[in-house]
This record gives structure tokens, sequence and C-alpha cells, in this order.
């Protein structure tokens, strides 16, 4: 750059080939129709960033990357300026680059142009609009197809060495970058689809017409209408690419062709190659052939006379010529001048120019022509019958169809069962107290997250604004909050105070996370420089009336969370506004306001007592119950209390359900005495346990006799469950012996 700066680009694929795109080759025995192997590889520009971490963004920025077999070209617009990347040198016959590469602005380059274009007029019906029906053009998701028909004349095929491919692979890459211009320019309104390449390996018919573009033009049409195999090509447009330099005009289209016979034009002058020296070719080869296209869209040039007043002319109301590159077509003054022009422009001539439409162009040509264009349909995927792709039969994605290796060969299969992947088409959160958890995938992606400490993963908070704002003014508003941003629900009543051309969808807001990271929607004609990216509101908030918007949208992946001022700025994104009054407000899902909640254990005598716990989330443990065992049987009758950890309090036992905690013989499940006493402590005299009247008749024969002494003396000094025990002291003794003797003689009836 510049100043010193290096910049990386990040580029994607794209193809503007139809999914039947075959090519027709003229030759000396007839036309022969052929599928057709791409040999150029087209990206389209995604993202760029500065040495020093800073996003390039600029009016119009885009850019589109041809990686030939043999050679790479890429134009870009960068910073407002058109720059080309290009091989200093090229060998016409091998295709092949010497020495080194070049990039350069285009608008300083030292080679020139003096290329001007004729314009046809057979259908000169121009539509004009007012700034409403802009709204067609803005984020259309799925873009109209218009299909096109290139033409390469005898001529241009011998520059190529008499190489058809060549010829087509440059044909074809030179409309992939118009198509990008196309699409970038006009918000995906269209999308222009190569369907058929034709080229003349003899000369064609308009091929000894010199310097007579209009007759070389209605030659060419004819051409095509009325050739067997020319006229059944399905197109839209057919266009002829042609490096001959005797045309008589850098190139000529008829003026409104769309849906009907006249869409056909040519671009002159062309180069082959893109040397540096002398002329920034690839950049040329796109500014001629969108420019003669935009005739078949209905444009005319930017001098031209007839451009109505509006907001967006530079010369207001008064309307006329856009700028001063060239002399005025018509009987008005010639245009303001201009630091730099527009494809449908001369300014290359002079200030040069950046491949971008004027806004006015846009509006009073494009939009009114597209939009009431019945003959443009959806596109289908792109498909060539000689397909690329890995050869290697050992490979997990080897194609049997693929006659050319492209080097994407892959032997690994990813924990998703993909074939080359990196686990990303089944990865998730797999932890299950994160926000985002995923059960049902078996791979973390490390995109788990979590609410902040204290709040809930469904928390939201709301924060609102409500101002008078003129043309871009602004107006904010701080709210304290915190956790990870997930989307956004925007309600907005609306009061267009002035009655004027203001939308509701003019309104351009930022959301900015406490470390400074924004994103924005919205807008018109004012930017905003949040480096997030801009979202657009839905089509029906483009309207006038006063009333009331809603709009959601998920900006989970942009990764925005922090803790403090979450900013909401809203400013009147119409630089002609008349004044309006804005009434936000918006829900930020997963940020959230208030002190935090922490569940845990609020009673102080719980042993997981939690001193931070705001809410108790039922969960204390009182402990272990202890009862006192006065009486040592290790079984309490009174609760004594709780303890924690695992040594039970002095004088104390953990089970319970005595009935007398002082007499030792009296628990649960205790034997019976047969004194009388509930020793089991189960509420009834068990036949154990009532009282013996006559313990001295030992055999129970009811008298207290010889057969009393001699039975007692039969079982005389056991020690254990003694069948004789009269004092119960679970043993006989003489003590027993005495009892029976002092009772001798008696009944026990």
């Amino acid at each position: 750059m510049p100043n010193g700066e290096t910049v990386t680009t990040e580029w994607v694929a794209f193809s503007n080939l139809s999914a039947d795109f075959s090519i027709g080759r003229q030759t000396a025995d007839g036309s022969v129709q052929e599928d057709y192997c791409p040999g150029v590889y087209t990206y389209e520009l995604q993202h760029a960033v500065t040495s020093t971490g800073n996003t390039v963004t600029g009016d119009g920025f885009s850019g589109v990357l041809l990686v030939h077999r043999n050679r790479v070209l890429a134009t870009m617009i960068l910073d407002g300026h058109q720059w080309e990347l290009a091989p200093e040198v090229l060998d016409l016959k091998s295709q092949a680059f010497v020495g080194d590469y070049v990039l350069f602005d285009v608008a300083q380059s030292a080679g020139t142009n003096s290329f001007t274009c004729a314009v046809q007029d057979q259908h000169s019906r121009v539509y004009r609009m007012e700034r409403m029906q802009r709204s067609l053009a803005r984020e259309n998701a799925n873009p109209d197809c218009v299909e096109i028909a290139l033409d390469v004349d005898n001529y241009t095929f011998g520059t190529f060495g008499n190489n058809c491919n060549a010829a087509v692979d440059w044909a074809v890459g030179v409309l992939a970058g118009v198509d990008l211009i196309y699409r970038n320019e006009l918000n995906d309104l269209i999308t222009l689809q190569a369907t058929y390449v034709n080229v003349w390996e003899t000369p064609e018919p308009w091929a000894n017409i010199v310097n007579n573009a209009g007759s070389m033009l209605e030659s060419f049409r004819t051409t095509w209408l009325t050739d067997s195999d020319l006229s059944t090509q399905q197109r839209d447009f057919v266009h002829l690419m042609t490096r001959r330099g005797d045309s008589g005009t850098g190139g000529i289209a008829y003026l409104d062709g769309v849906c009907n016979s006249y869409g056909y034009g040519f671009s002159a002058g062309m180069s082959a190659a893109s040397d540096f020296i002398p002329l920034p070719s690839y950049s040329w080869n796109l500014d001629v052939v969108a420019h003669e296209l935009g005739h078949n869209f209905g444009s005319n040039h930017t001098h031209w006379c007839g451009w109505s007043g509006s907001a967006d002319h530079p010369s207001g109301t008064a309307g006329g010529a856009i700028d001063g590159c060239y002399g005025a077509e018509g009987s008005c003054s010639d245009g303001p001048s201009v630091s730099s022009g527009t494809i449908m422009s001369y300014c290359h001539l002079n200030v040069g120019k950046t491949l971008q439409f004027h806004p006015v162009v846009e509006q009073q040509a494009f939009f009114p022509s597209l939009t009431n264009a019945p003959c443009f349909g959806g596109c289908v995927p792109t498909v060539t019958s000689c397909d690329i792709g890995c050869t290697d039969p050992t490979a997990c994605n080897y194609s049997e169809n693929a006659i050319e290796d492209d080097g994407s060969c892959s032997y690994d299969v990813d924990e998703c069962g993909v074939c080359g992947g990196n686990n990303e088409s089944c990865g998730g959160c797999t932890d299950p107290s994160a926000c985002n958890y995923d059960p049902s995938a078996p791979v973390d992606d490390e995109s788990c997250t979590y609410a902040p400490p204290g709040y809930s993963c469904d928390c939201t908070s709301n924060i609102g604004l409500v101002a008078d704002l003129g043309a871009s003014q602004s107006s904010s508003s701080t709210l304290e909050a915190t956790g990870n941003l997930a989307a956004i629900e925007v309600t907005l009543v609306w009061v267009n105070t002035n009655n004027d051309g203001s939308w509701a969808g003019d309104a351009l807001i930022e959301v900015s996370a406490p470390d400074g990271s924004c994103f924005s929607v919205g807008g018109y004609n004012v930017s905003s420089s949040c480096a997030l990216g801009t979202f657009a509101w839905p089509s029906g908030w483009n309207v006038s009336g006063s009333g009331t918007y809603t709009h959601s949208i998920d900006v989970s992946d942009l990764g925005m969370g922090g803790d403090g001022s979450w900013q909401l700025n809203v400013i009147n994104g119409w630089t002609n506004s008349g004044g309006v009054n804005y009434d936000f407000n918006v829900t930020l899902s997963g940020v959230c306001t208030g002190p935090p909640t922490f569940g845990g254990c609020t009673d102080p005598e719980a042993c997981n007592y939690d001193a931070s716990a705001t809410l108790d989330d039922g969960s204390c443990d009182l402990g272990t119950p202890a009862y006192f065992d006065g009486d040592g049987d290790g079984y309490g009758q009174f609760f004594a209390q709780y303890f924690c950890g695992s040594v039970t309090p002095a004088g104390t036992v953990l089970l319970d359900g005595d009935c007398n905690d002082a007499n030792s013989t009296m628990y649960p499940s205790a034997p019976g005495t047969a004194i009388g006493i509930d020793n089991n402590c189960n509420g009834v005299i068990d036949a154990d346990e009532e009282e013996i009247v006559c313990p001295e008749d030992v055999n129970n024969d009811g008298a207290i006799s010889v057969a009393d002494v001699l039975a007692l003396l039969s079982s005389f000094g056991c020690l254990e469950a003694c069948e004789y025990d009269v004092d119960g002291d679970e043993a006989i003794s003489v003590a027993d012996v005495l009892l029976v003797l002092s009772a001798f003689g008696q009944s026990c009836e």
C-alpha cells in the first residue's frame, strides 16, 4: 500500500457458469459443440486486513481473483482505489508469464485508453424511478440469473495461438469479473451467468467490416438470430469480445435490450493478457464489458442530459449530466467535474475511474429495467461434464469421473465420518453446563458459551432510546450489564415527522459491547465503522409510513460479550432526511442486568453453609442427628443435636427409639427379661417379657418338690442359656438351689 502497510486478503471461490455450459467451435468443417472443462478458477474478495490490524473497507470494497493454469490476475477496490495484480510480462503464445507480478493503482498507471463507445438506440425506452424503488435492490438473497452467451471472433482466437480453450478461459474469466461487479453494485439483484461461448476458428461474417461499428453490431446480431446452431442457444444477452482495434469504436451495444431481440453488444480493443505496461488491461476488460452490458440493461452514459434530478444526483433536482468527464450528450451543460468516474462514464480519458456504477445510474436505469424483466429466472448449480477432482483411487474422496486432479485428495475421515473433514459438520458444545450445550454433538468444537456467574443462560436486558434526529444526526444510550450477546430483538416506533422521503429503514443502529466491538444494522447512505459488519433491515422497513417496526437478528457468531457499558447508538442514516422521531427498544438476549444471584445454602447452622449465596436452593445439609444415651445401651430417647463430619459427640449415639433411657434392658429389639416390662420398646408385653409368678417351679408342674431340686442340680454350673436359671443371672449356682429349697413344698397354683 502507498503508506508502506501490507494487506492480507481472504478470497472465496465462486462460479458463474450455468449447469449446461458448453462451447461452440466454428471450424472449416462446420460447427462443433463441446462440453467445457474450466481452466480458470474464480474467487471473490471477502475480507482484507492491514499489517496494523485494521480492516480495509472503503467505498465499493470488492475484488475478483482469477487463477489460470499458468498465471494469476486480480482487480480489487480497496480504500476507494482500483488496484490490479498482474504479471509484468506475458508470452501470448504460451500464455505463460515471465518475470514478477505487479500490484498497482489503476488510476495512477502509465497506460491510457481512448475508448469511446457507440450506443444503438434500437430500443430507447429508458425508465425513470424515484428513491422508493431502490429498496428492490437491497440484499436480494436469490438473485435472478441473466444468461450471457459469449462470442470470440477469429482474430482474437488467433491471438491465443489458435488455442480454443485458452480463448474460452479468457472470455469466461472476464465475465466472472463483470458478474462480481454487477452483484456487488446491485446488491445481488442479478448475477451474470455464462451459458455458452462460441469461438470462430474460421473468419466470422463480419470479419471484413472495418471502422463501422453499427454495421458490425447488426451483422453480429443477425448471425446469432439466423444461424441454426447459434440461434438455439439459451441466453438473455449475447456479447462479442474482440481484440480488434479497427471496429471504429471501443464498444457498442443496443440500448435497452432486456427481454427482446436486441440484447447484443460487443467490446473491442480488449487485451488477451494483463501486462502492466502499457495498460492495466484486466481492469480495462472488465470496464468495457460492464459498460456495454450496461447499455443493454438500459443505461445511457453518465454525461447524458436525460438524467432526472434526485437526491443522489450531483446537481440535485436540476438533473442533467452526472459528470463532466466528456461533453454532454444532449442540450444541457456539461456535468460537474469529478475526481474519479464510474463505469458508464468516459472518465478514464482524464481523471480515471473505479469499477462501480453511479447511484443515479442504478436508480434510474438498472433497477427499473431489472424489476420489470420477466425473462430473468433463478440460477442453477454449476456442473461441468469433465469433472475436476481427486484422481487417486486410494483417497476417500476419489472421483471416478475426474479427468484432472485438483490437488484435493484426502485420506483421513474425521470423527463425523466426513472425508478430509475437520469435525465441523458434527461439532458442537458438549458441556452440559454451557448455555449452548448440544447433546447430539459427538465432538466438542470449543464453541461453548456460559452465563455470567450468578446469572442464567436465558437472561435478557433492554436498552432504549427516544430521539428526534435530523439527517446524519445521532443519539446514544448506555446500559450497565454483563453477558454474551446471542441475539437482538428490535422494536421501533417511528414517526416520519416531516412526511418526506425518509424510511424507517434509514435508521442506522450500532450495538457496542464493553470492549468496544460493535456491529450495525441498516442505514441508507450513511455508513458505520463497526468492524463486525452491517446487517440489513427487512424490506418492509423501506417505507415512509409512520408506525411500529420489529426485527430479530441472531448475532451469536460475532462473539460479543463483556461486563460493563453496553451502548446503543442510533443514527438517521439518510443524508437528505428532513428529520424523524425514533423510539427504539432493543432486547439483548444473553446480556444480564441487576445483581447476580448465587444459589446455595443460606442457613448458617448447616454443614454446607455458603456465605456468598443470595438465594437458598434447598441444598442445605444440617448434618447427622445425634441422641442422648443415658443408660449406655447404644440407643437414645431424646434428640441431642446435629453434627457435621464423622465423629459422634460424646454421650450421644446415632440410633434413637429407646423407650427408657434409664434402663439398659429397654431398647429396640432387646430380649425380654420376664419381669413384666416392654424390653424391646414395641409398645406391648411380649411372652418373653411377661413376669413369672413362681420361678422356683422350674419344671412347671405346679409344685415345688424334689423334682425341681433334681432338675436344677442336673444343670448346676451352667453359665449360658440356662433353662433352669431361677434368679435370672444367666447362670445356675448355689443361689438358685437355695431359692428352690426355701420355697420347698409350696404350691404354685
